[in-house]
């Protein structure tokens, strides 16, 4: 699953608020959520000596990608991955990436690509397979949402089915 592949079957279950001001809104604030669900993980390590909980983590990244996906959908750009970033990401403190992530993501200087490098090399740090990551994303909207998003789907979710299709 490349990450346009990824992309495109993400806008499936993406609702359009009737504006573009609107929508990148939404997936702006679900970037941000779902970034704090991210750091929340690891700071549940760190202070609570938790250990991380892969399954977990892999569902909050998937989301992640969801909502840049969908940003960069709405801002008709084509998300890309760019290996010499996710390289610099590597060497550096993943969780203050995200954190900076979120003040500077309408910095012309920053892009969601940059947020896509840094949700791969949390993977590879976390002997996690990206494409996978976004892959699982995609099934478990599938089992959501089989056609398309709805307000009730999205309200009555079966928890149970999506850990399932998570941990397989």
């Amino acid at each position: 699953l490349t990450i346009q592949e990824y992309q495109k079957l993400a806008k499936r279950t993406c609702p359009s608020l009737g504006d573009k001001d609107k929508d990148l809104l939404h997936m702006e604030m679900g970037v941000i959520t779902e970034i704090g669900e991210i750091i929340d993980i690891q700071k549940k390590e760190l202070a609570h000596k938790k250990l991380i909980d892969l399954v977990h983590l892999k569902e909050e990244l998937g989301d992640l990608m969801w909502y840049v996906a969908n940003w960069a959908t709405f801002e008709q750009k084509e998300l890309v991955q760019n290996e010499e970033w996710v390289a610099y990401f590597l060497d550096a403190n993943l969780y203050l990436c995200l954190k900076f992530a979120i003040v500077n993501l309408e910095d012309e200087e920053y892009s969601l690509a940059d947020v896509t490098a840094i949700v791969e090399a949390i993977c590879i740090k976390n002997e996690l397979d990206f494409e996978e990551v976004l892959y699982t994303n995609i099934e478990k909207l599938k089992k959501r949402y089989p056609e398309g998003f709805t307000e009730e789907k999205a309200l009555n979710r079966d928890l149970d089915t999506e850990r399932k299709i998570l941990e397989s």
